[in-house]
């Protein structure tokens, strides 16, 4: 259980970082107006940071020695920057030229997470 509580307080610090790194864009966009937007964005990182703790857990749990704990606490930070690295990786941007509309899925990635 320790290892859960330690892996959610890297991605939770993680996500303190990245949110706030983002927050001009963030309040330029007006996405404080849109409590539609923001409540998907809680969602979100809450799921993260349950899925950063239970990838953490499946990673360190089996060992015969508890593992270091900044060891746990650096693996679950990095499950979040991974995430989003996956995501932006799922939506093409840039200077490509796209034909067609990007589907909603897409759409939602690239609002949401990319």
């Amino acid at each position: 259980m320790n290892i859960l509580l330690i892996a959610a307080l890297g991605a939770i610090f993680q996500e303190l970082m990245y949110w706030y790194g983002k927050r001009h864009e963030i309040f330029e966009n007006g996405i404080t107006t849109n409590k539609h937007g923001v409540y998907i964005y809680l969602v979100i990182v809450i799921l993260v940071v349950v899925g950063s703790s239970a990838g953490t857990y499946i990673w360190f749990h089996d060992r015969q020695s508890p593992p270091p704990l900044i060891d746990v606490l650096v693996f679950g930070a990095a499950f979040p920057a991974l995430f989003k690295v996956m995501a932006k990786g799922a939506v093409k941007t840039g200077s490509e030229t796209k034909l067609g509309k990007l589907s909603e899925t897409a759409q939602f990635v690239k609002k949401y997470l990319g």
